[in-house]
């Protein structure tokens, strides 16, 4: 299966909840899903108007008295159709690329200090990410709250287990 625009899909998923201008879905994506999913002013805006040559999204005209003009979308049936059978279309995973584990398999080259340099700083982040996910609680949907609840909590354990496999490693091997 090809691989899908996510960001088409990120646009399209939040202009069902009302128009929207580049800057607001950036701004919503930023307060919702951004511990799972990112996108750029640079991604946004070119899609949006590719949304609207296809016809899935439109641009609504704003007029408001002393603003600044702003371009806002809004979602169109055809983009609520598109949107639909990719919601109901299997997921495609992504290609998995983890510098951590890159380094980690090439760190022979520089030693084990090093290792556990990048191990305990990727803890430390960890161990943010999860205060993080405890204090925003319920601003996430409960499935997508508890994976990334999940997700942490076993790369900190995995933190612990490669520690303990570095201090057993010979320094000279």
């Amino acid at each position: 299966m090809a691989r899908v625009n996510g960001t088409r899909q990120v646009v399209l998923g939040f202009l069902t909840w009302r128009p929207m201008s580049g800057y607001d879905i950036k701004k919503i994506v930023e307060q919702s899903v951004s511990n799972f999913w990112s996108e750029s002013y640079g991604q946004i805006y070119p899609t949006l108007r590719a949304l609207v040559r296809e016809g899935l999204a439109s641009r609504v005209p704003t007029d408001v008295k002393g603003e600044r003009r702003r371009n806002v979308y809004a979602i169109t049936e055809k983009g609520r159709a598109a949107l639909r059978r990719w919601l109901e279309d299997p997921v495609t995973p992504g290609p998995r690329r983890n510098e951590l584990l890159l380094k980690l398999f090439f760190v022979r080259q520089v030693g084990g200090e090093a290792a556990k340099r990048h191990i305990e700083a990727f803890k430390e982040r960890m161990t943010a990410l999860s205060q993080h996910y405890e204090a925003i609680g319920e601003q996430l949907t409960r499935v997508t709250l508890e994976y990334g609840r999940l997700e942490v909590a076993a790369h900190l354990a995995w933190c612990e287990v490669a520690i303990a496999a570095l201090e057993r490693v010979d320094p000279d091997a």
